[in-house]
């Protein structure tokens, strides 16, 4: 067995969570609301006061740690990281070598196209810093295609909008 549970349990709002413990090594880990929400196989880890709840699931080499919450049915996988105060929530999926980390008002994305931060209203995707608006009105790109153009607005009015203060 890769985990198991402590018997430790803490109950927020409707939800019961139970802290798991990694035999192999004696690190306490994280939150899990069910067996579901932590796969036995691969190396995939739930720490510090991370909490996985509802039918989401953190498999393979994935790593949810600090106060990051993964929840609905969300997907953490291959070898993504979630930290910090990060949501992962609905039906959202991070995996292969993507990290979310989200420390106050600031949040960083790796494993896309190009790396996003973003902070108070501004945001950096690769090399080039822009207010977020102008983000949003971008029609062209030089290294992108218009159906790229267009699937990359819908992430990051996403985004913008849950991280970045878009209306």
């Amino acid at each position: 067995m890769k985990w198991e549970f402590t018997g430790e349990i803490k109950t927020i709002g409707t939800i019961t969570l139970r802290r798991v413990r990694y035999p192999e090594t004696g690190e306490v880990g994280g939150w899990v609301e069910n067996e579901r929400n932590l796969s036995q196989i691969g190396n995939a880890r739930v720490s510090g006061d991370a909490r996985v709840s509802g039918d989401a699931q953190v498999s393979g080499d994935a790593q949810v740690y600090g106060d990051a919450r993964v929840s609905g049915n969300a997907r953490v996988s291959g070898n993504a990281r979630v930290s910090g105060n990060a949501r992962v929530y609905g039906n959202a999926q991070v995996y292969g070598n993507a990290s979310i980390e989200r420390l106050g008002d600031y949040l960083h994305i790796d494993g896309l196209a190009f790396p996003v931060t973003v902070w108070r209203g501004h945001a950096r995707i690769g090399c080039e810093l822009r207010p977020i608006r102008e983000w949003l009105a971008v029609t062209r790109h030089p290294e992108l295609s218009e159906s790229r153009i267009a699937e990359m607005r819908r992430l990051l009015m996403l985004v913008f909008k849950e991280f970045g203060g878009v209306e």
